[in-house]
């Protein structure tokens, strides 16, 4: 017999293991949605929903206003996808970069740092630059804050 806690992470595996498999768009789009449909408000079906989603990034575009507002993986995830793309808002980023969780800054520093400043990503890069953590300032420079 297997418990609701195992089930759930299994399902998450599964759609984890999918998207990682997708290759068409159609399959690719299945992968996104089963991802998208297992995002709770937190525990283990999150996890997976962003690993999954992790592989899907390129087709994310779309789902980044309703990533930055869930829980800080997830955030992190829409701070990259947003500074992967050249049409979302700028004030998502700006939004993120005043995130209170200092991962989801970290995150959307080290993106930034990978890509040409412009006009809409100047203000998320002028307020992480003055963040309080050093590791995110030093992620915005493109300095590698593990070691």
């Amino acid at each position: 017999m297997t418990t609701t806690a195992a089930t759930g992470a299994r399902s998450g595996d599964h759609t984890h293991l999918a998207a990682r498999l997708a290759r068409t768009p159609e399959q690719r789009d299945l992968a996104r949605t089963s991802a998208l449909a297992i995002i709770s408000a937190g525990g283990q079906e999150s996890y997976h929903a962003t690993r999954a989603l992790q592989a899907l990034q390129d087709d994310l575009e779309q789902d980044v206003p309703l990533l930055a507002g869930l829980g800080w993986p997830l955030r992190s995830l829409a701070g990259i996808a947003w500074v992967a793309s050249d049409a979302l808002d700028p004030v998502i980023g700006d939004r993120l970069a005043v995130d209170a969780d200092p991962r989801v800054r970290r995150a959307l520093a080290g993106a930034l740092s990978g890509r040409a400043a412009d006009g809409r990503t100047a203000r998320a890069r002028e307020i992480l630059a003055s963040d309080p953590r050093y590791s995110v300032r030093r992620a915005l420079e493109g300095m590698d804050t593990d070691s």
